[in-house]
């Protein structure tokens, strides 16, 4: 059967065109959520990568323009917008972050956000990373346990940490992969005993020992390196 008939601008009978389009398409763009993210996430090569990143920075190799900032001081609320480039990188990234301090009496996580990949070749927008702050969160754990055992003696094992919420987890969790050689200890100090109690439960878990400290003088005396 022929195909239907159409009528051209002329007024005249045509055949619709055949011919195929040479019009080039964008690549799909990746959209992944938070927990795509995390169970694609390698934490040695993500700690090769950011330890890639901070040589590129200091050899004067990247452009990270001043953070962007919205303030909601009505909502007791922030946003900050990040962007970077590496120079010959085919990739750049814009980050949204917020923070909504009276979040967690509404049920709510007190930070959000996302990543935006972008092709620095043609601008297309690469991929979607609807992390939810996690990947912030991972990247500052990333780089505590990268600075820790650049600053730390050889023969250094005691890792003090103050504080018992969400970056205490990832920071521990980050310094035990990377340093995991050494056989680091844990000790902790926190204002809330409680918060503290719960640390410690989550992260035995994980096959982590943690060490709780009553006094925080003390645990500053007693640590290798401290993380904060």
């Amino acid at each position: 059967m022929l195909p239907p008939i159409s009528r051209a601008s002329s007024g005249s009978l045509a055949r619709p065109s055949t011919t195929t389009s040479t019009r080039p398409t964008r690549p799909r763009m990746l959209d992944l959520s938070r927990a795509e993210i995390e169970a694609a996430v390698d934490l040695d090569r993500a700690f090769i990568a950011l330890e890639e990143g901070f040589k590129a920075a200091a050899a004067g190799r990247v452009q990270m323009p001043p953070i962007g900032y919205l303030g909601f001081p009505a909502h007791n609320g922030d946003c900050h917008i990040k962007f970077g480039h590496i120079a010959g990188d085919p990739i750049f990234v814009v980050k949204i972050a917020t923070g909504f301090y009276d979040n967690p009496a509404k049920g709510l996580p007190t930070t959000g956000g996302m990543m935006i990949a972008l092709s620095a070749e043609t601008g297309a927008v690469v991929a979607l990373l609807r992390d939810e702050g996690w990947l912030t969160d991972l990247r500052t754990a990333l780089a505590g346990a990268i600075a820790t055992r650049a600053g730390m003696r050889a023969d250094a094992r005691r890792i003090g940490i103050v504080g018992a919420g969400t970056q205490a987890r990832f920071q521990i969790r980050a310094a035990a992969h990377l340093l995991r050689e050494r056989e680091p200890i844990f000790a902790v100090w926190a204002r809330s005993p409680e918060k503290l109690e719960a640390l410690k439960s989550d992260l035995a878990g994980e096959g982590i020992a943690i060490e709780p400290v009553a006094e925080l003088e003390a645990l500053c005396a007693q640590s290798d390196a401290l993380i904060t």
